[in-house]
């Protein structure tokens, strides 16, 4: 398999997968995928940690430690931002610069962040996009997939825009009924970029 992208994961994103049942089609991806030891500290649900941990043990997924003048600049990071984003979501952050890679994440903190300091940066309605993209995960079964997940909500001012963008980027070829289901599904899960938690999940 040629590798198309070399990515780090934060935490929300595993959980997400795990919630969604899609983090086996997230590991068939033609990347190499990594993370940070902070993200496998804090997947706390054990179910979710296994999950993670099973693609370690497969070599799927690389962890990335940082030395104690590496932790020291993320702690200092995090506190100038009063806490808004945690240490791990930082570890994530710093090891996607330092290395050239591109970061996958939730957060909009963290993404505005990334952003700001030139790292890429995607959200989860970009990996929806690149699992179809693919032929991972068929529109079909997308559109199957339970798309009012409680995790998340519609911010009415993205509605607009990612619509029109999952007609003309991620599948052209889908049929108009298919592919408005499939725009929904992709809308639901863009929690990471454009979506409020809902406040009952807002500790997962």
């Amino acid at each position: 398999m040629t590798i198309e992208k070399i990515v780090v994961s934060d935490t929300n994103i595993f959980i997400d997968l795990v919630k969604l049942g899609l983090l086996g089609d997230f590991f068939s991806l033609p990347w190499d995928i990594h993370t940070t030891d902070f993200v496998i500290n804090e997947l706390e649900v054990p179910e979710q940690k296994a999950a993670v941990t099973a693609f370690i043990k497969r070599k799927k997924l690389t962890v990335g430690k940082l030395d104690s003048e590496e932790v020291g600049l993320i702690v200092e990071r995090s506190d100038e931002t009063g806490g808004k984003i945690s240490i791990t979501d930082f570890s994530v952050c710093y090891y996607a610069q330092k290395n050239g890679y591109t970061l996958l994440t939730g957060d909009m903190n963290l993404r505005k962040v990334a952003t700001k300091e030139n790292i890429s940066v995607h959200g989860i309605l970009f990996l929806f996009d690149e699992l179809v993209k693919h032929a991972i995960l068929p529109p079909e079964l997308a559109a199957s997939t339970p798309w009012e997940h409680p995790r998340f909500r519609i911010s009415p001012s993205a509605t607009s825009s990612q619509l029109s963008r999952c007609s003309n980027v991620c599948m052209p070829q889908v049929s108009t009924p298919s592919r408005v289901l499939v725009q929904r599904f992709s809308l639901t899960m863009c929690a990471s970029a454009y979506l409020r938690p809902s406040p009952r999940h807002a500790s997962g």
